[in-house]
């Protein structure tokens, strides 16, 4: 039976990154914030799983982080 618990907002894209580590044998060191692992994010100024869908476009990115460093302020 398809649920669509799947495809819930919020549930797939927070699996992405673990999974991708997980997949290339590096989540002793990415994929999820924790300390001790590299930290590459994004810091946008709204919750992007709880807007409107027609209005993501208008999100806006006000923080860069790579490996823990902050790349990018607005």
């Amino acid at each position: 039976m398809d649920t669509g618990a799947e495809n819930a907002p919020g549930r797939g894209p927070a699996g992405f990154p673990l999974d991708a580590a997980y997949a290339a044998h590096q989540e002793t060191v990415i994929g999820n914030l924790a300390p001790g692992k590299a930290a590459d994010f994004l810091l946008l100024d709204r919750d992007i799983f709880a807007a409107d869908p027609q209005d993501l476009w208008r999100t806006r990115v006000l923080e860069t982080w790579v490996a823990g460093e902050r790349l990018y302020t607005r």
